[in-house]
């Protein structure tokens, strides 16, 4: 597909997608706080299980709880893109040789000590 067509087609998109006088960065920014206000939902309905599956009793505010359930879902969103980064990290690395007995034998001519790698 040429640029041009497809520069013509995203224009013509973008005018029959009107927000009036919402910017993007509004849109965005409203999208963003409806996700998180509808995972914090699924983390309350988390919570509501787990205190019905362990007999607990008192229960928070609806201020409380959703504050709970928000900074839980930042919590977790934290973990996902560090567990992601981590990942991407260690896939990306070269891969560390380990020593072996024969290989430091072949190339320093003596085995390795037990705690340290042939160098």
């Amino acid at each position: 597909m040429a640029p041009e067509i497809a520069r013509d087609m995203v224009s013509k998109g973008a005018r029959v997608v009107s927000l009036g006088d919402v910017t993007w960065d509004t849109a965005l920014f409203g999208a963003v706080a409806k996700a998180v206000w509808a995972a914090g939902g699924m983390m309350g309905a988390i919570r509501y299980a787990l205190n019905r599956a362990w007999d607990v009793e008192k229960s928070r505010s609806f201020v409380r709880g959703k504050a709970m359930d928000v900074l839980l879902v930042f919590c977790v969103s934290v973990v996902v893109v560090l567990s992601l980064a981590l990942t991407i990290a260690a896939r990306s690395a070269p891969a560390v040789p380990i020593a072996t007995t024969a290989s430091c034998e072949a190339c320093c001519g003596s085995a390795p000590p037990a705690t340290a790698a042939c160098s």
